[in-house]
């Protein structure tokens, strides 16, 4: 089973863009922005998607990642376990960092694998730019 997504139009192109809704603790976050990438080897997440929802979130401890800004300073983070729901995928936690400073998020491999599916781009299709996501057979509804 393979479920589409139209490309959404960025200032410079086009991305992979699916909106999300992140529980935490119990408490759902509004529907946010992820940019999907299968070769990314971490998802990432602008601070305020969850900082509402997670009580004293700033004074959670900051973790260093091997990823660099644009400055080559390291990427530092609050990690935090989030259920992520997209639509009619199966809905997984998973282990975001949150960053101060990010515009949106990022799904990275671990979350390809945690729910198991594979990416296809179908950049010049009939129907326009798409991209799905085709699931696992263990994953489909029986």
């Amino acid at each position: 089973m393979a479920i589409w997504f139209d490309y959404s139009e960025r200032k410079k192109g086009f991305a992979p863009v699916v909106s999300a809704r992140l529980t935490v603790g119990g408490k759902s976050s509004s529907v946010q922005e992820f940019i999907v990438d299968s070769g990314a080897s971490f998802s990432l997440a602008p601070s305020w998607y969850v900082s509402h929802l997670v009580e004293d979130f700033f004074k959670l401890p900051e973790e260093e990642t091997p990823l660099e800004d644009a400055h080559g300073k390291p990427i530092k983070g609050r990690p935090l376990d989030a259920v992520v729901n997209i639509g009619k995928l199966p809905s997984f936690s998973e282990r975001i960092l949150f960053v101060t400073g990010f515009r949106f998020g990022l799904l990275g491999q671990t979350w390809f694998e945690n729910i198991r599916v594979m990416f296809h781009n179908f950049p010049g299709s009939a129907e326009g730019r798409r991209f799905g996501f085709h699931l696992s057979p263990s994953n489909k509804d029986d």
